[in-house]
């Protein structure tokens, strides 16, 4: 996905792409850390992603097979 996509949804293929599309993350993932710690809600790894606000974060995930 885009980071900005057109009225109808659509994303121009020179258009960046979000941070979620750049590290890989799938529709039903889920976070399990943020830079290192733990999250169990989106909340807590928000929290951690602004911990390091324009700085490169690392992140684990779980994908169901």
């Amino acid at each position: 996905q885009c980071l900005e996509p057109d009225s109808a949804g659509a994303c121009d293929a020179n258009a960046p792409l979000s941070p979620a599309a750049l590290a890989n993350l799938k529709a039903g993932d889920r976070v399990t850390r943020v830079n290192g710690s733990e999250v169990l809600t989106w909340n807590e790894a928000i929290a951690q992603f602004n911990k390091n606000p324009g700085g490169v974060s690392s992140l684990e995930f779980e994908r169901d097979s």
